[in-house]
């Protein structure tokens, strides 16, 4: 038995770790294949990343059919499933017979939330930016046409194949998040977090209802762990003192969000360090440490130029997140998924509302999980009060586990191998035929 990740670089790695060794606790082969020497002409062709093989498409003359025909997986799970890329694996695994899951990796926005991201990548790819990405958009949009002229010429001139490439050229960002439905975003599995997100998906892409599983959030499962660790609470101070944080204080963390490499709201890299700026002094004015948790996407160098002379700030690229969270008193950040772990980790959440271009992202705020700081001022009164006790015990917050965690017990990982094992195993599960 074998199973396939799919990626476009190694940076998103992480998501695959704790999956491989489960795998390979049951002796089921699996290995990252990935698409890195097209943004990067210097990366490995081929590597071991945390104990997983990883190969670039180059070793396979970027050629996808031919990887999957030489690799011969029973199973491809794949991060995304709406870009040009995916639709392609997509296809040429329908084709081969071969199983495709959908593993969720982060959260995403809904209702108004996602009206407001989708309005914002709208205005971000202005027909300037959209004409620069034509060459490249060609030739991505080449592979998958001659997917599809191997898989059903007769789908060529069929013009529901063109509706997302239509929503590329005009909607941008409704391409991505509101995508025009067609079988070739439809993997036999989706595997969601929550009901929210199962809901989420049906509404916004037509994904058949008997394809979605809610899972749970993997990214949890040691969170949960920690609650019923005795010792956990010691580690985590211990942990967070290896940082810099003199055992005499306290630390409040931010959890960053790649912003400027995601082309959010018009963020640069200056915007994310005066942001931080502006953050990191507040929070020593009050008395804390203050703990910057960069994003794995981010590109660092700046911030940590920036902080280099702090003697109470300091900046983070790996670690344990979640003892990172249990040994700090406060969490700040705006819509990383990792903010699932102080919401379960008792640990108070504050979301900066008066950051540039995310003024209307309440994601967290309105679903009743975090409390907003509405300017830096605001914060500073906040973080006086952190001690007492700030946070939220009503009935909302009830609500917000219930449909964005959904499941409390910390065994998500458990059940994403299940399904995956069990995509392997009953051919039934592949559907025959799939409608467009």
């Amino acid at each position: 038995m074998s199973v396939l990740f799919f990626d476009y670089w190694t940076t998103g790695i992480h998501n695959f770790i704790s999956l491989h060794e489960r795998l390979k606790q049951l002796k089921v082969k699996a290995q990252l294949l990935h698409l890195g020497s097209w943004r990067d002409s210097t990366v490995s062709v081929k590597e071991e990343l945390h104990g997983i093989l990883c190969e670039d498409i180059s070793l396979y003359e970027n050629n996808i059919l031919k990887a999957l025909k030489v690799l011969k997986p029973q199973v491809v799970v794949m991060l995304n499933t709406t870009l040009i890329m995916d639709r392609t694996m997509n296809r040429l695994c329908r084709m081969l017979g071969i199983r495709t899951i959908y593993l969720m990796h982060g959260i995403k926005a809904i209702g108004s939330d996602l009206d407001e991201f989708v309005l914002h990548q709208n205005a971000y790819w202005t027909w300037t930016k959209r004409l620069g990405k034509v060459s490249k958009y060609a030739g991505l949009s080449f592979r998958y046409f001659s997917a599809v002229a191997k898989n059903n010429p007769f789908e060529i001139l069929d013009p529901r194949t063109y509706g997302f490439f239509i929503q590329m050229a005009f909607w941008p960002g409704s391409a991505h998040e509101r995508p025009w439905p067609h079988k070739d975003i439809y993997c036999d599995r989706a595997l969601v977090y929550a009901n929210v997100y199962r809901d989420l998906m049906l509404k916004e892409t037509g994904y058949p209802k008997d394809r979605v599983v809610v899972v749970g959030n993997p990214n949890l499962d040691a969170a949960y762990g920690l609650l019923r660790d005795p010792e956990a609470k010691l580690r985590a101070r211990k942990r967070i003192e290896l940082l810099g944080v003199k055992s005499e204080r306290q630390a409040i963390v931010y959890m960053e969000d790649a912003f400027p490499e995601q082309g959010m709201g018009g963020w640069t890299d200056q915007t994310r360090i005066d942001e931080l700026k502006t953050i990191s002094a507040t929070v020593e004015a009050a008395g804390f440490d203050f703990i910057i948790k960069m994003h794995p996407g981010s590109h660092s160098e700046g911030v940590i130029k920036a902080f280099s002379n702090s003697e109470h700030t300091h900046v983070v690229l790996k670690t344990d997140l979640a003892e990172l969270i249990l040994g700090c008193v406060a969490t700040l950040g705006h819509i990383s998924t990792t903010l699932m772990l102080p919401i379960i980790l008792e640990c108070p959440l504050i979301v900066p509302t008066w950051s540039p271009g995310l003024e209307r992202y309440g994601y967290y705020v309105t679903a009743g999980a975090a409390t907003p700081a509405e300017s830096p001022e605001a914060l500073a009164d906040l973080l006086k009060k952190v001690n007492n006790g700030l946070l939220l015990k009503d009935e909302r917050l009830i609500n917000f586990v219930q449909e964005f965690i959904t499941y409390t017990d910390g065994h998500s990982q458990d059940r994403i191998v299940s399904e995956i094992v069990s995509c392997m195993k009953d051919k039934s599960l592949i559907p025959q035929k799939v409608a467009a």
